[in-house]
């Protein structure tokens, strides 16, 4: 059986800087902190509720997206690793999602976002 995402060493350590950034910038916990950095991965990636991540480049691509957004992405994790965040919004919405990615640089997160993404 091929290792899954959330067992991978880099993405182990990609979901505590997740968590911790998390908790950091909102101060409380995106999940329960319980079990070992692996468990922990494993339950984000599980986890009932979209976690998106992308880099910090002028284009970002995405870094990190749990079960969740793969399925309603209908994308694999290769595929959604290649990806510009600008691409997960439809044309008519990518000034919002422009918006969207300086309210993050500016803030440094952003967990009010709703809107239609598309695969």
């Amino acid at each position: 059986m091929p290792i899954q995402p959330w067992q991978q060493p880099q993405q182990i350590q990609h979901t505590q800087r997740l968590l911790d950034s998390f908790h950091q910038w909102l101060g409380h916990e995106l999940l329960p902190r319980i079990g070992s950095p692996e468990e922990q991965s494993r339950a984000l990636f599980d986890a009932p509720f979209v976690v998106v991540s992308h880099d910090t480049s002028p284009d970002p691509i995405l870094t990190y997206g749990n079960a969740t957004a793969l399925q309603l992405w209908e994308m694999d994790w290769e595929t959604l690793l290649q990806t510009p965040s600008r691409l997960t919004a439809e044309p008519v919405e990518r000034e919002q999602r422009a918006q969207l990615l300086q309210r993050t640089a500016r803030d440094g997160f952003v967990d009010d976002y709703s809107g239609v993404r598309i695969s």
